[in-house]
């Protein structure tokens, strides 16, 4: 397993993180890709370009939010402060 701080780790490390915001979105039902309805009118185009921008900048915020978290988590907190977090539950 490549070190840490290898440029390759770090790439599939963001892609894993990418794909998982991606397959999150999917089960939470905002889905990445279209789900196909059966409807007898005409499609519009517009809704749908507007759907997909949509569906994928939830997809872009909810890599966004993972990627704080994860810095949070990672950030090395005073004593004080781990102590009151353990405190608090």
């Amino acid at each position: 397993m490549p070190s840490i701080s290898c440029p390759k780790y770090q790439i599939a490390t963001q892609v894993a993180r990418r794909r998982q915001a991606q397959l999150a979105a999917i089960v939470k039902g905002i889905g990445v890709a279209p789900v196909e309805v059966m409807t007898y009118g005409t499609v519009d185009r517009a809704d749908e370009c507007w759907l997909q921008r949509t569906l994928s900048q939830a997809s872009t915020q909810l890599a966004s939010v993972r990627e704080r978290i994860f810095t949070l988590k990672r950030s090395p907190l005073p004593f004080n402060s781990r102590q009151q977090l353990c405190l608090q539950g």
